[in-house]
């Protein structure tokens, strides 16, 4: 989705609780994977803690 801010992207079927032990390592996992398809598709370059930091901040809201 696009919004006024920016996209959003929503990930359903990967879902896992932010209590999981593994959810950190997963969600680095999963945010470098959308970074590189807009790397690729796109040539928009964005670090991975860049991209964690925003995400981390999003959850805070």
């Amino acid at each position: 989705m696009i919004t006024d801010s920016g996209p959003v992207i929503i990930d359903w079927p990967q879902a896992v609780d932010a209590a999981h032990p593994h959810a950190d390592e997963l969600l680095k996992r999963d945010l470098g994977n959308v970074l590189r398809f807009f790397q690729r598709k796109y040539r928009i370059d964005m670090p991975l803690e860049e991209a964690l930091s925003a995400v981390r901040e999003a959850d805070r809201i």
